[in-house]
Formats: structure tokens, C-alpha cells, sequence
């Protein structure tokens, strides 16, 4: 045998030393951190059952260590609500896009939760007092508990609120003391541990991945702050407590539902904020929407004093209002009080994980801020406890008076007019039903003897059509109905003399959130409000409409299939075709094909188009239609009827198949990132990549780009010079808000369109291009008889002539505009007049309610097209628009030029002084309509007008389209999401050039 090399052993020991050496190292302790640990306990004097386990057990770490995961939160519960049936209730309501279950559990005496059934079918009756005396509500309130509904986390990333849920559910379920027991005698107490749990896990994930082997408590550090898209949205990022009035994410449906059952007299929604803040809890400062019930106010000062007196106990520190308002309906907290509740937000400073160094030196733990939510609670409820009767009075009382036949709500109807949009009406009756409104539609025609339209306008006799839908205020839930429909709330003098204040003093608005919501103008519907009750001729709505079928089955062999544009779907249809291998086209005229009228943007599948796709046409076209409730029509033949387009003819433009990416991460905004990612997945169901703006990729493999909002400034677009290649051969870029403006740069050479403060020493050439479309639109032309005439007429009218006069100088101009843009709306909803002829515009009306906040203005002459521009264009004189191709005949012409008129009728003169308005002028015998609803100072309403919400231009072969905002906006502006539809699916074959491949 060999013997060994002695060498060769003496490698190998110290190899396998090293190795062992590697595999344990040493891990120093933390050096002393005085302050990091929070010791005080969270209920001292509780006396815990000992057949509950303690969340130490179920967690693996003292509650409030760190944060819990949505794995553990769920564990926790099941185990508590096993271990104590007798007093508890587990409920899932919802799951979330990335399906976890979100669970409340109930948590009250056994006698209470052997009539739970009894309970809620009693505060459903309290709650509808048009058929329950005053004598069964006094009894009715004399035996209910009151329901405590406490909520947490609903942003992801403000974690404290799950783990002080788990500590206040443990020591409610648990502790055998007077005061838990009290409260679960006297309350039916619902804990909502979880509303966002996406956004919690994605969070803990970049906390995992930054934890060290030290404490970290500098707020800076990525451990507290998270990377993009950091966890405060949900999956698709959107923020859940703008949603309560939007209905669109399946977390917030199932809240909804469950809130409607059970008539809350208590609701918290405990949140986080800056992590050297302190601690907030209502009540708010104003503004306050005036809908909110007024005793809810009188009752948030009543909470406030008991927890004030609670944190003060505890030495702690906290504040009421400031920044806190309520104007807008979708937070929890506000959305809870319309329906009768005493809602009551939380803001605690949000410490991820271990504590923040605060700026006074002290360490401010995460058990410590757990803590401060656990102590605001129970002060809550005990404070509900203690007066439940009232607070079930407050619910009947506030009911009571949204039903009177002499109250504020009992002479106001909303009416929704008939659409062929049938998707999108049924998606506002579907959110409609959810909150729980009452429906009625029109069985004939009605004449409403006074009506007010969306822009503010009152009708006399207007007549509403068959199937009009009928919304009475006169309802239970007429506080909420209100808030969601009534079409301009307007803010007290005040609340406007101390924004205005705000704004010149330190350049900043002090509204929270946004200053209109409309939901029937953000969903582009007409309606109008009508001052009385429910006229006759109606019926209750129907629960839904009757569905579509998916094909008309007697064409035997037809020539083409045609799915109306009128409604949203069709966009999704032809998207979804075409990712099947369907040859797709998009008329861009109306057609009449076998006595069937289509509107423009109707889609068309040939059989000559798709002699070579490879399957059933017809069963394909039958079932893509059907999932989505339209209908096709299968067409005998192609003859349009009259002098309509023929089906060979240019007006059925072919289509090419969207291949899409949407840039993420870097400086992108990442909550209309997600907004647009919600839009393309659920609104048109198809394929689509999400590319990295810190990466390089080859855009080849795409025809439409679509770059997002951007965070901060404008900053620059990475790869600008690549995409500009891309689109010269055929791209489609899409860009919004403020990832347009690099795009605008005249030493990019790329897009025609510039932003205002630019062009001011060029304003006449902007001018005359607003002009000039107007003029198209409305097909004027000077009199046949000049046109015909053989001697050529001596007066010609000029557009620029109708103009008011010169513009100041651009020294003036610049400091009008840097004055104009301090004004700039926090939100507000404005008419635009939409060019119905262009395909981006296909499925909407010429006038469409466009949201307006801080955004680039986007300016427009020759070499791009505004299909959508702010501002409604009125006639008002007739007379004089036609002067301005028609210009007339004045015998004194001739004394005119000599007084350097230039030959300008006088009448033209007179009509056009002073018509300017901001940087353009208005056509004459016209005014212009523009704010619909919110805060629109009348610098900004300047700026604004006339200015092109989203443009489109050619670039090479391709094409470039800007939106001045998201038409995406929190999943519910159906009427300019259609336009960023139209945008992403028609765009690579309607707007580009498309080389044919032989």
C-alpha cells in the first residue's frame, strides 16, 4: 500500500481548519444602544386564560419585536379563534390580487355571539328608519351591543398597525380582567389585523433583505425606507385609502361588503407617517366635506378627549388636525362616517424595524410605537363601551334625517343618461349596488321641468329617455350618495382664503388630496341632477343588465365579423384577437353593413384578412366576444349601405398586434406605473412587458412604449437617443405627465410639441393653430356665392385678426406665467372638447370631463394634432362666428384701412375685444366652459385653457402620444382611460407606418 504524502495531510487539515473557520464566524454582539428596547408592558394588570397561546409562541418572537408577516398574522388568528370559540369569529371578506385571505375577526361575549344573526339583522333595521318607529328604535338600542370596527395597516409598509392589532386581539380574547371583559359584554368588536397584505409582504421582503446583524435606527437607512416600489400600494401599487368610494380592488369590495353589514358605530384606520412625527388622531381641521354627518364632529371631540387623557397618562406627546383633512370621500376613516359611524384616523411615526434616532436624541423603538396604537384603541373602546346607546342613536338619528321627507336630501335626484357604452354604465351600476344605493330607471320618457347639467348649467323641459337611471338622494345612505355624485361641492371662503394664503406665502397647497371626484364625470358619463324627488314613470333597476350574445349564428358564410366601438370592450376585443392570431381592422368612420348601423371605431375581422389563420374563425371571434359580453355580428356582405364605407375601402384601417412595455423602477412613479399595469391586465386582458429604465433592452421586440409619470422633477429618459431610433422605425411611444418633458427639449429633436413657459415669444403661432382646428370642427366657409364668384372678393377674413390685439411682451408674458403656475389645481375636473374624428378619440364624446392637477402644459401648432384640448367651445352669437370666414361688406371699408384698421370689418372688431383668455384667443361669438368641478383658481383656469390634454405627432414612421396627466388615475377614470386604450391597441396600426414585409 502507498503511504500517504505527509505534505498532502498537512494541506488537507488546514483546509478542513479553514473550511470549519469560514463555516462559524464570529458574530460580535451589538454595542450598547440605550433606549432601544421599549420594556413597558402592553396591559400590566392582564390575566391571561392559559389555553390560549400567547403570540410569543405562535410568532417565535415577542409580539412587537419586529413586524409580523401575513403567514404569521393568519396563524395567530386561527389560533386564538380556535382556542376560543365561545368568543370569537373568524371571517375571510376578500383575497387579494396575489390571493391572500384577508380575515376580521369578531370578538365579543358568548351571549352576544350566539345571537351575532339577531345583532346584525337589528342594526340593519336601525339603519333603515323608513320602516321602523321610534318606539322599536328606543328598544332596538336599549338591547344591541355597539360594534367597534378597528382597522390596520391598509398601507403596507405601515407595519405597526398589524402587530398592535395582534397584541390588543390577544389580550381581548385572552385576559380574564374586569376591563376585557366589560368590553366584550358591551361590544361586538371586529379587528380588521390586515386591509393590505401585498403590500405588507412585499415590504417585509426588503426589510429581510436589509436587516443586519446590528440594530439600525437611522430612518435614512433602506432598512426603514424600502426601495421602489416600496409596500404602500397594494400588487398593482394603488393606494387602498383613496378606494372606498372607487370600489376597484377586490381588498376594498370586500371590506365594503362586510362594513355593510354591520353598521359600525366605531371605525379606526390606524396608519404610520414620517418617523420623526409624533402621533395624530382625529378629529380633522377643514376643510370637511359638508356630507359628513354633523354629529359625527361633535363625537370625534368626545374620542379625542378620552384618548388625549389616555396618552396623557403615559406622558406621551400627540397633535389633532394640522394636515389632516376630510374633503375627500375615499379615505376609510370619512368613508365610515357617511354611513353613520365616528370614524377616527391614526397616524403613528412609522419605524420599520429595532428604532429610529429621533431629532430630540431619544430612540424611539418599534414596540414603543406599536404600543401607541394599542393605547389609542382601547381608550376607543372603552370610550364606546361607555356610550354605545348613544352611538346606535347617532346611526338611527343620522339615518333618520337622510330619509325625511323635509331633510336636505329629499328634493335632489341624480340622473344618469342612456349610453351605448353598455360595459362602462354597467360598471357604474355595478359600484353603484356595491355601496348599497338604490336604482331606479325610467319605463318611458321622462321631461324634467328643471335640470342642471355637468358644467353647471340649468335646462328647462329637458327630456330624459327611456332607461334613464334615477338615483334619489331621499336613502339611507343619502350622506354617502351625496359625497360620491353631487357634482360641484365647493370649499367655505375660509378654507379658500388660507389655501390662497398657503400658496403665495410658501408655494404650497394645503389640501391633502385631490378637489374633485365626481364618479359619473370621472367615469365620462352624462348625467344631470334634477331639484326633486323621484319623478314618476320609474322602476326599480333590474340587478344586472341582460348579457350580450357572443355572435349572431344566420350567417351561414359571412365576409366579416363587426363588433360596435361605441362600448369600451370592443378595445379589449380587438386587443385580444389580435394577440390570437387574428387579423383585426378599425373602421374610422361609421358603417352600415346588412341594415346594422357601427359607429367609428367599430372592429372588423374579415375572412379574406384571415384566409390563413390557423383555426375556427368563427369560434374564435364567438368566444373572445362572448367572455366579454359584446356581441358580433357576423355580415353578409360588405356594401355599405348609401354613399357609408364599402368594406374594401381605406376606411378600415388594418391593425397591427400590440407588442407592449411599460417602463418601471428608477425615478418612475411607481403608483401610476401600477395603475397602467392594472389597466392593461384588467381592462384589456392581454400580454404585456415591464422593462427596467436602469437597464438597456432591445425595444425591437415592441411597437408601443409606454413610459409613466415620473417622481420629482422631469429629469431625463434613459436610452432617449435609442427610442428615437425605435420609434423612427415604427414605434409607438405613449408618455405622461412629467416623463413628457424630455421628450419636448428642443435640443432633443424629438417631438413638435413644447410646454408653455417655452413658447411664449411664439404664442400668435399657437394661437392660430387652436384656431384653425376650431374652424375645421366646425365646417365654416365663407358664402357659396363669394366662393363662386368671378372676381376675387376685396375682403378676407384672417383668423388672427379675431385675436383681441397683440400679446404683451414676453418679459411680461414669463412673469404672468410663473405667476399663473402657482395656482396650478390640487385636483380638479375640467370640460374638454374632444375631436371625434380622430381615432384616439374613438368611444367618447365631444365633450369629456379630463382631470387637471400639476402638470406640464402642453402647446400644439403645426406638425402635431390635440385631439383633446381643455376647455368646452360655446356658440353664443352665430352672427359673429361666421364673420370670421365671411367677413362683411361695409361701405366705409375704404375709411377703415385709412385709420390702419388693416381692412378689419368693424362689426369683426367689436365682437373680437378683449376675447382673449390667458395665452389664446377665442373665436368669435364664443365663450368657453371649463371648470367642472373642484378648485380652479382663475390664474390657472388662464394657463389651462385651450391647452391640449394628449397629442399626437409622427416621428419617421412611428408616432409619439403625451398625456398631460394619467388618463390611469386610481383605476376609475373610465372616460380618459379609453383614451390611452385606444392609444396602446390602435396606435400600431392607426398611427404608424408599418412596412410591408413581402
Amino acid at each position: 500500500m502507498k503511504r500517504p504524502n505527509l505534505w498532502r495531510l498537512v494541506f488537507l487539515a488546514l483546509a478542513a481548519l479553514a473550511i470549519s473557520t469560514t463555516a462559524l464566524p464570529v458574530v460580535l454582539p451589538p454595542t450598547a444602544l440605550p433606549g432601544l428596547r421599549h420594556e413597558a408592558p402592553f396591559f400590566p394588570d392582564a390575566d391571561y386564560r392559559a389555553d390560549i397561546p400567547a403570540p410569543d409562541a405562535l410568532l417565535g418572537f415577542p409580539v412587537a419585536e419586529r413586524a409580523a408577516t401575513p403567514e404569521q398574522v393568519e396563524a395567530c388568528l386561527k389560533a386564538w379563534t380556535t382556542a376560543a370559540p365561545e368568543r370569537t369569529r373568524l371571517v375571510e371578506y376578500a383575497r387579494s390580487h396575489e390571493g391572500r385571505p384577508l380575515h376580521y375577526v369578531i370578538v365579543t361575549a358568548p351571549a352576544n355571539l350566539e345571537r351575532l344573526d339577531d345583532i346584525q339583522r337589528g342594526l340593519a333595521r336601525l339603519a333603515d328608519p323608513r320602516e321602523v318607529g321610534e318606539a322599536e328604535a328606543e328598544a332596538l338600542i336599549a338591547r344591541l351591543p355597539a360594534v367597534a370596527w378597528l382597522g390596520y395597516t391598509i398601507h403596507g409598509d405601515e407595519t405597526e398597525g398589524s402587530d398592535a392589532a395582534l397584541a390588543l386581539l390577544h389580550y381581548l380574547i385572552a385576559s380574564q380582567d374586569g376591563r376585557a371583559s366589560r368590553l366584550r359584554e358591551r361590544l361586538v368588536i371586529i379587528i380588521d389585523p390586515l386591509m393590505n397584505p401585498d403590500g405588507r409582504s412585499r415590504f417585509l421582503k426588503m426589510v429581510t433583505e436589509h436587516r443586519g446583524a446590528m440594530p439600525n435606527v437611522d430612518d435614512q437607512s433602506l432598512l426603514h425606507s424600502g426601495y421602489w416600489p416600496r409596500g404602500r400600494g397594494n400588487h398593482y401599487l394603488f393606494d387602498l385609502n383613496r378606494d372606498w368610494i372607487l370600489g376597484v380592488h377586490p381588498e376594498t369590495r370586500g371590506r365594503i361588503r362586510a362594513l355593510s353589514e354591520w353598521h359600525p358605530q366605531l371605525f379606526v384606520d390606524a396608519h404610520g407617517m414620517g418617523a420623526q412625527d409624533t402621533h395624530l388622531f382625529s378629529p380633522p381641521r377643514p376643510p370637511i366635506n359638508p356630507n359628513i354627518p354633523h354629529a359625527r364632529g361633535e363625537w370625534s371631540e368626545t374620542f379625542a378627549r378620552d384618548q388625549a387623557r389616555a396618552f396623557d397618562r403615559q406622558g406621551l406627546v400627540y397633535y389633532t388636525g394640522e394636515w389632516h383633512e376630510e374633503w375627500y370621500p375615499g379615505y376609510s376613516d370619512a368613508y365610515a362616517s357617511y354611513r353613520g359611524a365616528v370614524g377616527i384616523l391614526y397616524e403613528q411615526a412609522r419605524i420599520a424595524e429595532d428604532g429610529v434616532r429621533r431629532r430630540e436624541g431619544r430612540i424611539l423603538s418599534y414596540r414603543e410605537s406599536v404600543r401607541h396604537h394599542v393605547i389609542g384603541c382601547l381608550a376607543n373602546l372603552e370610550t364606546t363601551a361607555a356610550r354605545g346607546r348613544e352611538l346606535l342613536r347617532m346611526l338611527w338619528e343620522t339615518r333618520r334625517a337622510a330619509v325625511a321627507g323635509d331633510g336636505p336630501y329629499a328634493r335632489r335626484t341624480f340622473a344618469i343618461l342612456p349610453t351605448a357604452n353598455r360595459s362602462r354604465l354597467e360598471a357604474f351600476l355595478d359600484l353603484m349596488r356595491l355601496q348599497g344605493f338604490e336604482l331606479f330607471e325610467a319605463t318611458t320618457a321622462i321631461t324634467a321641468a328643471r335640470a342642471t347639467d355637468q358644467s353647471g348649467r340649468e335646462h328647462h323641459d329637458l327630456a330624459l329617455p327611456a332607461g334613464t337611471v334615477l338615483i334619489p338622494n331621499r336613502q339611507p345612505l343619502a350622506h354617502l350618495l351625496a359625497a360620491m355624485l353631487e357634482f360641484d361641492p365647493r370649499l367655505p371662503d375660509e378654507v379658500l382664503r388660507e389655501e390662497r394664503t398657503e400658496l403665495l406665502e410658501k408655494g404650497r397647497s394645503r389640501i391633502y388630496d385631490t378637489t374633485a371626484w365626481n364618479l359619473t364625470m370621472a367615469y365620462g358619463l352624462e348625467a344631470v341632477t334634477l331639484p326633486n324627488a323621484l319623478p314618476a314613470g320609474t322602476r326599480p333597476l333590474p340587478s344586472a343588465m341582460p348579457s350580450a350574445p357572443g355572435a349572431n349564428e344566420s350567417v351561414l358564410e359571412p365576409v366579416a365579423y363587426a363588433i360596435d366601438g361605441a362600448d369600451d370592450l370592443s378595445v379589449a376585443a380587438a386587443a385580444r384577437l389580435l394577440e390570437q392570431g387574428v387579423r383585426v381592422r378599425a373602421a374610422d368612420k361609421a358603417f352600415e353593413f346588412d341594415g346594422v348601423q357601427f359607429v367609428r371605431g367599430s372592429v372588423v375581422v374579415t375572412t379574406l384578412d384571415n384566409r390563413t389563420f390557423e383555426g375556427d374563425l368563427r369560434k374564435v371571434v364567438t368566444g373572445t366576444v362572448a367572455e366579454l359580453g359584446l356581441t358580433a355580428k357576423a355580415i353578409a356582405s360588405g356594401l355599405g349601405a348609401g354613399d357609408l364605407p364599402d368594406l374594401g375601402g381605406q376606411h378600415f384601417r388594418l391593425l397591427d398586434r400590440q407588442r407592449v412595455a411599460l417602463l418601471a423602477r428608477g425615478n418612475v412613479n411607481s403608483t401610476d406605473y401600477g395603475a397602467i399595469w392594472f389597466t392593461i391586465d384588467h381592462r384589456l386582458g392581454i400580454r404585456h412587458s415591464h422593462l427596467s429604465e436602469e437597464s438597456r433592452h432591445d425595444l425591437a421586440r415592441y411597437n408601443v412604449l409606454i413610459l409613466p409619470d415620473r417622481w420629482g422633477g422631469p429629469g431625463s429618459v434613459a436610452n432617449l437617443e435609442a427610442i428615437k431610433d425605435w420609434v423612427r422605425a415604427g414605434g409607438t411611444l405613449i408618455a405622461l405627465d412629467k416623463a413628457v418633458a424630455p421628450l419636448l427639449a428642443e435640443s432633443a429633436g424629438f417631438s413638435r410639441v413644447r410646454e408653455l413657459p417655452e413658447v411664449l415669444g411664439k404664442l400668435p403661432d399657437y394661437e392660430l393653430a387652436v384656431l384653425r382646428e376650431w374652424l375645421g370642427r366646425r365646417g365654416l366657409m365663407p358664402a357659396p356665392e363669394t366662393v363662386w364668384a368671378h372676381e376675387p372678393s376685396a375682403a378676407v377674413a384672417y383668423p388672427w385678426q379675431a385675436t383681441g390685439g397683440k400679446h404683451p411682451d414676453e418679459p411680461e408674458l414669463k412673469k404672468r406665467d410663473a405667476w399663473q403656475r402657482l395656482f396650478m389645481p390640487q385636483g380638479a375636473l375640467l370640460a374638454t372638447r374632444v375631436n371625434t374624428n380622430h381615432w384616439l378619440a374613438f368611444g367618447s364624446e365631444e365633450t369629456l370631463p379630463i382631470r387637471a392637477a400639476h402638470q406640464p402644459v402642453l402647446m400644439v401648432a403645426d406638425g402635431a394634432e390635440a385631439p383633446v384640448r381643455y376647455g368646452q367651445l360655446v356658440v353664443t352669437n352665430e352672427a359673429a362666428v361666421l364673420e370670421l370666414v365671411a367677413p362683411r361688406q361695409s361701405r366705409d371699408a375704404g375709411a377703415r384701412e385709412e385709420s390702419g384698421d388693416g381692412g378689419k370689418p368693424e362689426s369683426k372688431k367689436e365682437s373680437s375685444e378683449g376675447r382673449r383668455l390667458g395665452w389664446c384667443a377665442l373665436p368669435p361669438g364664443t365663450s368657453l366652459r371649463l371648470r367642472m368641478s373642484g378648485l380652479l383658481w382663475p390664474e390657472a383656469a388662464q394657463r389651462l385653457a385651450n391647452s391640449a390634454y394628449v397629442t399626437r405627432e409622427s416621428y419617421g414612421r412611428g408616432q409619439i402620444i403625451l398625456f398631460a396627466n394619467s388618463p390611469a388615475l386610481r383605476g376609475a377614470s373610465r372616460g380618459a382611460e379609453r383614451l390611452l386604450l385606444n392609444a396602446v391597441v390602435y396606435g400600431p396600426g392607426l398611427g404608424t407606418q408599418p412596412p410591408i414585409i413581402p
